[in-house]
């Protein structure tokens, strides 16, 4: 049987790491020997594309990163922002434009552009499977050595791993993987675990575990976890040396000594029911592609994240399609950012709409559980679950915060020199304390669900039928 092409697709967002990323792909494609495989069309059966998505952000790849990519028979196809214009233009009249937001920023908003774009812009029509990425993963994992010690390499076959998984479960609509590396989460969601482990690096007044086994811990990166199995323990440094900017590691990357790492038994882990986050998504109808918009919330100038995982939400509790996790692993790079002022202002506005998310996707959870959430009109029932949501981890949040500055003054008591530590950790917990304080009441949800549910409904009903007959499927 001829295998399906593999569509990669991504939104240009953090322009910085494109060159990596595509380097990755084309060390990947040579690895797994299918530089020369094409289709019986005659096209490459691994093809890349990026869609500039805002004008302020262009792919800039550089002629010799695009030769690797070629080189290798990878199907390269640069949409530039002005084509990417044009096609929401033919699909959306004006009205639809602004009822989607189409022209505001914003992961949800740049993957419906890009859904737009694929269908308009690009050659579907030999039923590929589409990689839909963010475009800061590298196709490479961080591992570990039969000594413990960390490592990068191409440890999966991920091209033949996405096809046999596949072919394992042909009736499975969309599959969705982690990461390795930086956590997909927001820095204020991993800052008190990292702050543990630098405070008791210092002051050698815990125990550190250094078994490899530490790996394994569920979300043991996570402070918001739910996961009933997260032990807490204290990791030893990793990846760390005196020259690490610890203001961007725990502020902007939201690691320190935590990374994300591929094990043995997480590679080996068998799929589940469960949407996993990472912007690591394959789907395998394309039907289901172009059914669903990437609904999110807007609460107080504030967007909300987790649109993929609202997105199978829909694919799976209303479509009736299955979903499932996968294990091809993605390396979440984030090149160094520096922290200033504007990442400080960066970071409650990323933990807002982490926890707007969050309690938007665990909402609609608990109304599928109760045999509720059965159509988008369902949407507008939410109100009442999500602020309980909200409010639950507003609270361990604050919890985290307040554990955060109090840590920072004991770090000081230990080692002077971290005084500036000290001092932006109890400045940007008592920002975020504060914007705690306000978070929306129900009727500010069930306003901003009522906009959502308007958007989702215009997508399905006029907008998705007309990406399907563009796209021919």
């Amino acid at each position: 049987m001829e295998r399906r092409p593999i569509q990669l697709l991504a939104g240009v967002w953090n322009i910085g790491e494109n060159e990596e990323v595509l380097v990755s792909v084309a060390s990947q494609v040579r690895k797994e020997s299918l530089g020369a495989s094409v289709t019986s069309r005659g096209r490459p059966l691994i093809r890349l594309a990026l869609v500039e998505t805002s004008e302020a952000k262009r792919s800039n790849i550089q002629s010799r990163t695009s030769s690797q990519l070629l080189d290798q028979g990878i199907e390269l196809k640069i949409i530039d922002y002005e084509t990417t214009c044009s096609a929401v233009g033919t699909v959306l009249e004006a009205e639809a434009q602004a009822t989607l937001q189409s022209g505001l920023e914003g992961i949800g908003t740049a993957r419906e552009v890009c859904t737009i774009v694929a269908a308009a812009s690009m050659d579907l029509t030999d039923d590929p499977i589409i990689w839909f990425l963010d475009d800061d993963l590298h196709f490479i994992q961080l591992g570990l050595n039969a000594d413990g010690s960390l490592r990068f390499d191409n440890q999966q076959n991920l091209f033949q791993e996405a096809w046999s998984f596949h072919e394992r479960h042909p009736s499975v609509v969309a599959s969705f993987g982690g990461v390795t590396g930086c956590p997909p989460l927001p820095a204020s969601s991993t800052m008190l675990s990292n702050m543990i482990d630098f405070g008791s690096s210092l002051t050698g007044e815990r125990d550190v575990v250094h078994d490899v086994s530490r790996w394994d811990i569920p979300d043991y990166y996570y402070d918001l976890s739910e996961n009933p199995d997260r032990q807490e323990v204290i990791f030893p440094p990793c990846m760390w040396n005196d020259g690490t900017d610890i203001l961007d590691a725990i502020f902007c990357h939201g690691t320190l000594f935590r990374p994300v790492v591929l094990t043995d038994i997480a590679n080996s882990a068998a799929e589940q029911r469960r949407i996993v986050r990472g912007g690591n998504s394959l789907i395998y109808d394309l039907r289901a592609f172009f059914r669903n918009p990437y609904p999110t919330l807007e609460l107080n100038g504030i967007r909300s994240r987790r649109g993929d995982s609202v997105w199978a939400c829909l694919s799976q509790f209303i479509d009736g399609g299955e979903t499932l996790s996968h294990n091809m692993r993605l390396h979440h790079g984030r090149n160094s950012i520096g922290w200033d002022a504007n990442q400080a202002s960066q970071f409650t506005d990323r933990m807002l709409a982490d926890l707007y998310g969050a309690a938007f996707h665990r909402a609609i959870e608990s109304s599928h559980e109760r045999g509720e959430f059965i159509s988008v009109n369902s949407l507008l029932d939410l109100a009442q679950d999500m602020r309980l949501k909200l409010n639950e981890r507003a609270e361990r949040q604050v919890e985290i915060l307040r554990s955060s500055a109090s840590l920072a003054s004991e770090m000081v008591s230990a080692d002077p020199s971290y005084a500036e530590l000290r001092e932006e950790v109890e400045s940007i917990c008592e920002v975020a304390l504060s914007v705690l304080q306000e978070l929306p009441g129900e009727d500010e949800l069930h306003a901003a669900l009522v906009d959502c549910w308007s958007r989702t409904t215009m997508w399905r009903d006029e907008i998705a039928p007309r990406l399907m007959e563009l796209a021919g499927c």
